[in-house]
């Protein structure tokens, strides 16, 4: 069964147990339907339970954070392209939240906040230089606490500086650079490949866009059309309901 992990690109611990889970550096228990005790950003342990099915047939997880006591909830809402599950925050019935006002990581930044594609926001700190003399960047996310590293690889030709994911160490994660569909060059002079993936019940196309260099997934279907002739997107999940806000 998929466990909920706050950090979708770095790995979470996980201690298995049958009925009790008690981690001796924590104020609370784990207990109730296959307990796993997953390791929040800032250090600290939340308490994950199964707590049933959405109306989607995907699972519930009951966070309990095992110093403050706070509770959420979260719901599966599909798979990435590594096959990972992805995790929204919800109530208790699965029905999604607001995931741009919800925070499960925290508010302030270090460094720089920069916007993600999906209107979301990551936080940027440098936290060192690549054997290539440029700079490391450490990113969280600050809606799901997720962890990756950056490094600038290149500079576009409006003078804007190009990242590709690394390690910590500045050493380059090998992005996937095939591309069955169609490359677009990005704004920020990165690549995407759009790749048809089906039709919306309003019979306009689906699109499966992948961020050559960061390897970020999202969906997009066209939802009209511009007073120019141009197609308007609107970002979906992959099923192409449009995502709020």
């Amino acid at each position: 069964m998929f466990r909920f992990c706050f950090l979708l690109l770095v790995s979470c611990s996980f201690i298995a147990a049958s009925e009790e889970i008690l981690d001796r550096q924590t104020t609370y228990t784990c207990v109730g339907t296959s307990p796993a005790i997953l390791t929040n950003p800032d250090g600290t342990k939340t308490c994950s339970t199964f707590f049933g099915t959405a109306s989607t047939g995907y699972p519930i997880y009951k966070n309990i954070h095992m110093t403050t006591g706070v509770v959420s909830y979260v719901v599966q809402t599909g798979v990435n392209s590594s096959g990972q599950p992805i995790y929204s925050p919800s109530n208790q019935y699965g029905q999604l939240l607001n995931t741009t006002t919800t925070t499960l990581a925290p508010a302030t930044c270090a460094g720089t906040i920069v916007p993600n594609i999906d209107g979301t926001r990551s936080c940027s700190v440098k936290i060192g230089t690549a054997a290539s003399g440029l700079p490391i960047f450490k990113v969280t996310h600050m809606t799901t606490g997720a962890v990756s590293y950056m490094v600038q690889t290149a500079t576009s030709s409006t003078g804007q500086p190009i990242y590709s994911p690394s390690n910590q160490l500045g050493q380059l994660l090998t992005p996937t650079t095939s591309c069955s569909g169609t490359l677009v060059t990005n704004n920020d002079g990165s690549r995407s490949c759009v790749v048809r993936t089906g039709t919306c019940s309003t019979g306009y196309p689906i699109y499966k866009v992948t961020n050559v260099n960061t390897q970020v997934v999202t969906y997009v279907s066209q939802t009209g059309v511009s007073s120019t002739g141009q197609a308007v997107m609107t970002v979906t999940n992959q099923y192409c309901q449009p995502l709020s806000g």
